[in-house]
This record gives C-alpha cells, sequence and structure tokens, in this order.
C-alpha cells in the first residue's frame, strides 16, 4: 500500500511558506495581499482534505503551527486524497510556483511520482510498482458481507487489471468498481440510487461521519456521468484514460467503498 513518507510531511511546511511567500511577491492585483491571509487559506485548504476543523487563529507563527499539525493529519489520509491536496494548492493557489520544490523532495524520498506542469493531468507515475495501493482481494472479501453483488463487482475489476495495459480493460475495471460503489450504497443505506444514498448518509453524519466524507461517492459517481461518460455506457471511442489515471480513479473509489463499509459493519455488530 502506497503511503506518504515522513520526510515527506516533514518537509511540506518550508515548501508551503516558500509558494506563499512567491505567491504574494509576484501579486500585480488591486491591492495588496497580506502574508497571513494567504497562509490562511493553505492552512484551511489542508484542513479541508485532512478532514481537521478550518483554524481559528490569525497570526503567522500561529498559523505556521496550525500548518504543521495539519500536514501531519494528511499523512494519515487515504492516499489519493493526499495527492489531491497536493495537486489542487500546487497549481489552483500557489500557480505551480512550487513544483520544481516537490518534485525535488519527491525524488529525494522515492515518492514514485512527480508533478506535470498540466493541470488536468498533474500527476506523472514514475515507478508502477507505487500504483497498487489498495489491495483489491481485501476490499472484495471486506464488502461480501454486505453485499455480494458489490464483492463481485470487485473481483471483475481485479480481472480486468490484469490486462490494465489494455485501454478497453482500464475502462471496464473502472466501471466494474463504480457497479459495485453503486451496489454497496444502496444496499447499505436501503435506498433506490446513488444520490437517494449520498442523502441518507448526508442525514446522518452522526452515523457516516463528515459530508466532506461520504459525498466523496457521490461527486465520483457525478464525474464520470458527466466527464467519461463512455465508461459508464460502454462506448470505448470517446474518452482515453491513462494507465495511471485509471489507477488512481481506481484508489479513490476502492478507498470510499472501505469507508463506508467499515461504518456498515460497525453498525451491524
Amino acid at each position: 500500500m502506497n503511503e506518504v513518507p515522513n520526510k515527506l510531511l516533514t518537509s511540506m511546511p518550508s515548501i508551503l511558506i516558500k509558494g506563499a511567500r512567491l505567491k504574494i511577491d509576484s501579486y500585480s492585483g488591486p491591492g495588496r495581499l497580506v502574508n497571513d491571509s494567504v497562509m490562511e487559506v493553505i492552512v484551511n485548504k489542508i484542513a479541508e482534505y485532512s478532514y481537521v476543523e478550518r483554524t481559528k487563529n490569525w497570526g503567522w507563527d500561529y498559523l505556521i503551527r496550525d500548518l504543521e499539525r495539519n500536514i501531519d493529519s494528511l499523512g494519515e489520509v487515504p492516499f489519493a486524497r493526499f495527492m489531491d491536496a497536493v495537486s489542487d494548492i500546487t497549481f489552483n493557489f500557489l500557480e505551480a510556483f512550487i513544483v520544481d520544490d516537490l518534485n525535488e523532495i519527491f525524488e529525494f524520498v522515492n515518492f514514485g511520482y512527480r508533478l506535470s506542469d498540466n493541470l488536468e493531468e498533474p500527476w506523472i507515475c514514475i515507478n508502477h510498482n507505487t500504483t497498487k495501493t489498495i489491495e483489491i482481494e481485501s476490499v472484495a472479501e471486506l464488502t461480501r458481507k454486505l453485499c455480494k453483488q458489490t464483492a463481485d463487482h470487485i473481483e471483475q475489476a481485479k480481472e480486468q487489471l490484469k490486462r490494465s495495459e489494455n485501454p478497453r480493460a482500464r475502462k471496464d475495471a473502472i466501471r466494474d468498481c463504480l457497479s459495485a460503489m453503486e451496489a454497496l450504497m444502496k444496499r447499505i443505506t436501503d435506498t433506490k440510487d446513488v444520490s437517494g444514498a449520498n442523502n441518507h448518509m448526508v442525514n446522518n453524519r452522526e452515523v457516516w461521519g463528515p459530508k466532506v466524507i461520504v459525498t466523496e461517492g457521490h461527486k465520483l459517481w457525478k464525474l464520470f456521468h458527466e466527464d467519461y461518460t463512455d465508461i459508464r455506457h460502454g462506448d470505448f471511442d470517446i474518452s482515453s484514460i491513462t494507465l495511471d489515471e485509471s489507477r488512481y480513479f481506481i484508489d479513490r473509489i476502492l478507498s470510499y467503498v472501505i469507508y463506508i463499509s467499515k461504518i456498515a459493519l460497525k453498525e451491524l455488530n
């Protein structure tokens, strides 16, 4: 399973601080940017991805302490979510100022990935052995007690991934994982569709947890219905998806499946 090296986590605060200062120095819009306000955005962005509360502090030193705490928490979230956090902050807020610095530390700790200069495809895998972040067999076993249909779809995805160099097999694997997630969401919430299951979990936060987590399944469902429609409907000539992208999306889907499965099993017991 992929893990974020501790050396990477301890190096991130200084890199993000550098990015904040570069953003401020290069700003040419109306008014001016303030150190604390820029850092507050970064701290709260990481809080969002780390499932922790937004900062209530103000002042550079206090914000830096919050930054370090939140980055520690970021190291404990699913790997795919860590990747989302880094690419979002780097490209959408810090305007790619820290890409080179991040890639340097990625190489130093043998992270297995590097950032590209393309916001649409921000990650490049440079070591395919690092991409098996989710052991599919364990997910199938975890879900079988809850929903046999889910476990069966996951087993099908496993077979497709044996041919993952084939574009059609990659799409089939993603579709099987989405179908597994759909079946599970409907079964454990006793609802008729993904949207209904999502609403049920959001409305029962005391059981399912924070909205930012429980809505992940619905977000992925919408993504593939709106941006990759061919994957859901079996037309393989519309969009292309790389091997790295397919593994990334499968990791995200199965991370969510694991999360809701563990809660559902706890409720059964």
